[in-house]
């Protein structure tokens, strides 16, 4: 048996509901598979948007920004201060 196939039967077990009806030539997804697959592709989203966003919140910059230069380095049109 594959690590894919012995992993569809540990979850089988331990939920107690066929998710794929298996013969010899065939597998085919059961309603029950189908609901599972649906609703944990749903929990997977939501991880990868959580994720996301954890990620896109380290790399935004916080505080305050404080750009100075010496008025003889500076003219009037790109003197540029920020506080």
């Amino acid at each position: 048996m594959s690590v894919v196939g012995a992993r569809l039967s540990d979850l089988e077990s331990a939920s107690g509901v066929k998710l794929i009806r298996r013969t010899t030539r065939v597998l085919t997804v059961t309603q029950e598979g189908s609901s599972f697959y649906r609703r944990t592709k749903q929990i997977l989203r939501g991880i990868q948007s959580a994720a996301t966003e954890v990620t896109a919140k380290r790399h935004t910059l916080v505080g305050p920004l404080r750009v100075s230069a010496l008025a003889q380095d500076a003219d009037s049109q790109s003197l540029l201060v920020a506080d």
